[in-house]
């Protein structure tokens, strides 16, 4: 029986979904009227059913990612009846997740990265900052932070230390106040989560978090600072290179740095700046694995000139969050603040944090 389309335009931003969708298995408005037996539907049927005849062209590399990424499976061909290859080739999914389609995360299989940063991009946010206690140099600073689905605002704690004022670029604090802040009881976890009376950013798609592995293929959305321009956002491809610590490419390792011996971090193999402090460290499914808090070190405590990049642990990231929501909890402190006219200020007057 032909789909029903409601809404062309909302349909047609949606197309590895509504793949995904129409070939999972079991599809019991398909039977073979041969064997009486459900078979994995074809290309020619899907073109038929949901009048894709003018998309072909998109079509064809979709399902081919698909097919990559494992999420469509081959199931040999039909007859000559319902068309030339590539179209009487079938296909089946083992399943279909209706909350990953609504994430996004069959369009980010087929579409990649590029499609994780148009639907992210306003998630991350520059958090502008004045130093305290300011001598010589510059007196303003820049980190990064993003937006979690769940409500929550992330960035590196160093990036709110001391510091005179903070500002978060799109958010209007008389608009929706802030309400907590905290930071973890270990001063060796890099992490800070804001929360807010109302969502301070009500039209942005906020991530979601999840693990990662090593020489998985992750992006960074961050930003550094770049003479000449203001609020850049830039984003690198990278790997994680390993359980030490990481960037955009890779995770390429994960170990425990010997200037904090108590902190787990994965390196990622791409370039971190100062201003990508607190941005995230980012799935090829969409999701949040680590957050970026500062670039390696050599013995002296000198920037890694391969320019590899700290982030903590998506496990890290995972406890922290957990300890923020319950209540009572020692892993974590709340901090008070003031507001400013800008932003706030932190009043704590310990861990490290300077009463002002």
């Amino acid at each position: 029986m032909p789909v029903q389309l409601v809404n062309t335009e909302l349909y047609k931003m949606a197309i590895p979904s509504d793949i995904v969708k129409y070939f999972a298995m079991p599809y019991p408005d398909w039977i073979s009227p041969s064997s009486g037996q459900q078979q994995p539907k074809s290309l020619w049927q899907l073109v038929q059913d949901y009048g894709y005849h003018d998309r072909t062209d998109e079509i064809l590399p979709v399902v081919q990612q698909l097919v990559v990424q494992g999420i469509l499976i081959p199931a040999g061909r039909t007859s000559y009846s319902e068309g030339k290859p590539p179209w009487n080739e079938r296909y089946f999914c083992p399943s279909y997740d209706p909350v990953k389609a609504s994430y996004g995360e069959y369009d980010f299989a087929a579409y990649g990265f590029p499609e994780i940063y148009n639907k992210f991009k306003d998630a991350v946010k520059p958090v502008v900052v004045k130093k305290a206690d300011h001598i010589g140099g510059k007196d303003e600073d820049i980190g990064t932070g993003f937006w979690l689905e769940r409500g929550l605002f992330v960035t590196a704690r160093h990036c709110i230390w001391n510091m005179r004022e903070i500002n978060i670029i799109g958010w209007n604090p008389s608009d929706a106040a802030l309400s907590k802040i905290w930071v973890s009881s270990d001063k060796n976890i890099d992490l800070a989560i804001l929360k807010f009376t109302k969502n301070p950013f009500p039209k942005v798609h906020g991530f979601k978090y999840k693990d990662a592995e090593i020489l998985d293929s992750v992006l960074t959305m961050g930003y550094p600072q770049l003479p000449g321009f203001d609020n850049v956002l830039v984003t690198e491809n990278a790997q994680i290179s390993g359980h030490l610590k990481s960037t955009t490419g890779q995770i390429v390792t994960e170990a425990k740095a010997y200037w904090e011996k108590d902190q787990e971090y994965f390196l990622i193999n791409a370039r971190v700046k100062g201003g990508n402090s607190g941005c995230p460290v980012i799935t090829n499914r969409g999701y949040v694995a680590g957050v970026v808090v500062q670039g390696s070190a050599g013995e002296n405590l000198t920037p890694d000139i391969m320019g590899y990049g700290a982030a903590v642990t998506f496990t890290t990231l995972d406890r922290f969050i957990k300890g923020c929501l319950t209540t009572p909890n020692s892993d974590v402190e709340e901090i008070p603040f003031k507001v400013t006219e800008q932003g706030f200020v932190s009043t704590f007057n310990h861990l490290g944090f300077t009463k002002k």
